[in-house]
C-alpha cells in the first residue's frame, strides 16, 4: 500500500514540476539546474515564431485539346475528427508540408536551381504520379499558395508556380 502512495506522490510531483517548467523564467532560473537528465518536458507548442498561415499545393492539367482544367488541391483526405485518433496519411502530409515549406527558402530569381532542387522534384513527382489525372491530360502544372486562416481578409499569396510538365504515359 505504501508503494502505491510513493508512486502517486512521484507522479503528482513530476506533473507539478512539468507544469511549472513551461514558464520560461522559472525554467531558466530555478528548475533547469536540477534537471540534468532532461526528465522534465519543455513543450513549445507556439514556439518563438508560431505558424500563422497554411500552405496549399494545387495543380491543373493541360488536356489534349490544349484547354486547361481548373485548379484542384492536392489533398490526401478530408479533415475529420477521426484524424485525431487514426491518421495513416499523417507522414505523407507532413513530408509534403516540409517539402512545400522548403520552397520559401529558395531563391526565386534562379529558376534553374529551383527546377533541379530536391523540393521541386519531389512535388513534381507527387503531382505527376500520385494524383489521378484525366486520361485526356497530357501535362500538369502545380502552384504553391499561402493562405492566412479562415477569417482573414488577406488574399492568398502565391509562393511558386511551376511550368507545365509532361505526364508519364
Amino acid at each position: 500500500m505504501t508503494l502505491s502512495y510513493i508512486i502517486v506522490f512521484i507522479l503528482v510531483f513530476w506533473f507539478t514540476i512539468s507544469v511549472l517548467y513551461q514558464i520560461p523564467r522559472v525554467r531558466r532560473t530555478h528548475l533547469k539546474i536540477y534537471d540534468s537528465f532532461s526528465l522534465v518536458p519543455a513543450w513549445s507548442f507556439f514556439a518563438p515564431n508560431p505558424g500563422t498561415s497554411d500552405y496549399h499545393l494545387l495543380y491543373r492539367d493541360k488536356l489534349d485539346n490544349d484547354s486547361l482544367t481548373v485548379w484542384k488541391e492536392s489533398n490526401f483526405e478530408k479533415t475529420s475528427f477521426a484524424k485525431a485518433f487514426w491518421n495513416p496519411n499523417k507522414r505523407k502530409s507532413k513530408t509534403l508540408f516540409d517539402v512545400i515549406m522548403s520552397f520559401t527558402g529558395l531563391e526565386k530569381d534562379d529558376a534553374i536551381s529551383i527546377k533541379y532542387s530536391l523540393a521541386y522534384l519531389m512535388v513534381l513527382n507527387h503531382v505527376s504520379n500520385y494524383i489521378r489525372h484525366s486520361p485526356f491530360s497530357k501535362s500538369t502544372q502545380f502552384i504553391i499558395v499561402e493562405k492566412f486562416g479562415y477569417i482573414s481578409q488577406e488574399e492568398p499569396k502565391i509562393i511558386f508556380v511551376s511550368e507545365f510538365h509532361d505526364l508519364p504515359c
